[in-house]
């Protein structure tokens, strides 16, 4: 079965595979709780799911190693959810960049991830990428600028279908 939060196809070009080292949700200075309600433009809160670094995602890593303005940081791409194996409860991030750079990845996140995330999901994370090491420069970071500095946003917010198929796959929230 392939479960999709959002339409989408995959390019041409074949993508990398990675796997999620983890995620990370990102919010603005001063906030503390979802605002359903939000401007489309408000990129807050940020789900961003952290790969490792390896010769497969050099465009990426250029993209986060390029000094980027603010209107650089959200990227021309396209994202979608899938299942990627059920009996290991992992989701498949498909990414399919355009422009600052071209690449496509297909990255996969465990299931568990994103459990008691389920309202900051439904009320739409903005998604995003990157390494572990610029996850270890997210944890003293206090400026929002620099904290997306850090990241490269993707063309895809979450939906409440992605935290009822996290639920669904772990086998938790009352779903068999």
């Amino acid at each position: 079965m392939r479960h999709r939060t959002s339409s989408g196809s995959g390019g041409s070009e074949k993508p990398s595979r990675s796997d999620a080292l983890g995620t990370l949700v990102l919010w603005p200075s001063g906030s503390t709780e979802v605002d359903a309600a939000r401007d489309e433009a408000d990129p807050w809160p940020v789900l961003v799911v952290v790969i490792g670094t390896d010769s497969e995602q050099d465009a990426l890593l250029d993209l986060l190693d390029t000094a980027r303005s603010p209107t650089d940081t959200i990227t021309n791409s396209r994202c979608w959810w899938s299942v990627d194996d059920p009996d290991r409860a992992t989701l498949c991030l498909a990414v399919r960049v355009t422009e600052p750079a071209r690449f496509a990845m297909d990255i996969a996140v465990p299931a568990q991830c994103f459990l008691g995330l389920s309202d900051i999901l439904a009320a739409g994370a903005t998604i995003g990428v990157t390494s572990r090491r610029h996850a270890r420069r997210l944890t003293i970071r206090t400026d929002d600028r620099a904290s997306l500095d850090e990241i490269v946003l993707l063309g895809g917010r979450t939906s409440s279908e992605l935290g009822d198929l996290a639920e669904l796959l772990c086998g938790v929230g009352g779903h068999a």
